[in-house]
């Protein structure tokens, strides 16, 4: 190209296309390959920008304990903890982060809390229910059972529930009976 030559818009194009293929040939052939860059150590920032961490408060932890006592999944607990400041249920990583020893320990504290108010009921003499409570705590806790077989003991007639069978009708049924009576002798008295 001479100097003052004014190059239309598809000559140029070819001829920086020529320029760079070269440039890109020479590059290829002469470098090293690209090195990575060193890495920085991990850097603590100097503060922590964003929201504050979620504080509960001691109702809320009382509450969870029992939740979890209940016998409720996390997900369930979470929803019943509202973060004051957004109005909004937890998440389940605040849940396990503020309420750890809640989740651990739940359990373990409510069955001792009703167990304990079952053993004060079955060993009061006033309370009205103390009999049954004092009962049902030998079966479940000592495992004692009532007999598996119940004797029935009778004299004389026996009196009791009767069964028609379903080939009959009830009427015919009663007919059939009211004949078997009457042929029986009377008792001696």
């Amino acid at each position: 190209m001479k100097p003052g030559m004014v190059l239309g818009k598809e000559d140029g194009m070819a001829a920086r296309k020529k320029t760079t293929k070269k440039k890109a040939v020479r590059r290829k052939a002469t470098s090293s390959p690209p090195k990575k860059p060193a890495r920085k150590p991990a850097q603590k920032p100097a503060s922590k920008k964003g929201m504050p961490l979620f504080v509960p408060s001691p109702e809320q932890r009382i509450v969870v304990e029992t939740l979890v006592g209940l016998g409720l999944t996390h997900n369930e607990i979470r929803s019943n903890v509202i973060n004051p400041r957004t109005g909004k249920s937890i998440d389940r990583d605040t849940l396990t982060r503020a309420f750890a020893t809640e989740l651990v320990e739940g359990d373990g504290k409510l069955k001792a809390r009703v167990l304990g108010s079952l053993a004060k009921k079955a060993m009061s003499a006033d309370h009205p229910s103390s009999a049954t409570a004092a009962i049902f705590m030998a079966k479940c806790r000592w495992k004692w059972r009532q007999e598996d077989t119940i004797k029935h003991e009778h004299s004389g007639t026996v009196a009791g529930v009767l069964v028609a069978p379903a080939t009959m009708t009830a009427e015919e049924w009663v007919a059939e009976q009211e004949a078997k009576n009457t042929t029986r002798e009377a008792p001696d008295e």
